[in-house]
């Protein structure tokens, strides 16, 4: 079976007809058929155009099925990776700061005033992920708070898991403030070795447009590493935020994190 065959069983299910009543109403053949809903054989383009037709399918599924099909010939990991190189380049084609600027309008009005107003300090501990990407936003807004301009900020987080470059950005201009983030990569060895695509395109098509932007604010540096995904979850706190005297460090499925800070 392939991900195109369970589509198109998928849809003979819905419709309530079988391989041999489509066949009997559609005059395609029930071999043909029968091959493309067990996946026994990748069919024509011209044959699975003359499938959709006969199930009278809509514009979205007809594109979903021609994906399918695109990937039955390809394999799915390198139809993944031509995806994202796709993404790359027309993430660069349309690079543009909008979605940055824009992101203070987002920023939640009761996130501000702790750091802002008063000296209550934050949590130390976070126990889900809710809690963990809320205390990372109140550990950066602590930094923009207390430290100075041009203040180096390092971590090696996924950010775009967490979606906090735009978090960053954001508090750049309320703050007037410009710390510098220094982002550490971790490029695979191994890419060949990812079950569905290349992890180094999916990291390539976060940084790009980002680096190639006039974010000044941001620094991406890499390194290859042998280790997989499974070998980073077998680590306690494997990602970190660092500032001077403050320390994050997060578990590697983003649902833990403890902060640490050095004695005044």
């Amino acid at each position: 079976m392939s991900h195109l065959s369970d589509r198109c069983q998928q849809f003979l299910t819905e419709s309530g007809t079988s391989v041999y009543q489509l066949s009997k109403t559609s005059g395609l053949d029930r071999a043909s058929l029968h091959r493309l809903v067990t996946g026994k054989r990748i069919p024509t383009l011209e044959f699975l155009t003359k499938f959709c037709q006969a199930m009278r399918l809509n514009h979205a599924d007809i594109q979903e099925l021609f994906e399918l099909y695109e990937e039955s010939h390809a394999g799915s990991a390198n139809f993944q990776n031509r995806k994202l190189i796709c993404q790359i380049f027309s993430d660069l084609d349309g690079l543009s700061s909008a979605s940055f600027q824009e992101s203070p309008k987002n920023l939640s009005p009761d996130l501000l005033p702790p750091v802002f107003t008063s000296t209550r300090p934050i949590p130390s501990m976070a126990g889900n992920s809710r809690q963990t990407l809320g205390l990372v936003q109140q550990f950066l807004l602590r930094l923009f708070h207390e430290k100075p301009d041009g203040t180096e900020v390092l971590t090696n987080a996924p950010l775009a898991r967490m979606g906090l470059l735009p978090f960053f950005y954001a508090l750049q201009s309320l703050c007037h403030k410009h710390l510098r983030l220094h982002h550490l990569l971790y490029f695979s060895a191994n890419p060949s070795l990812g079950a569905d695509s290349n992890p180094n395109l999916e990291i390539l098509r976060f940084v790009l447009p980002i680096a190639l932007s006039d974010f000044n604010f941001y620094e991406p540096r890499f390194t290859y590493i042998n280790l997989g995904k499974n070998d980073m979850e077998a680590m306690l706190w494997p990602y970190y935020i660092i500032c001077e005297d403050l320390l994050l460090v997060l578990s590697a499925s983003l649902d833990h994190a403890m902060l640490l800070a050095e004695p005044s």
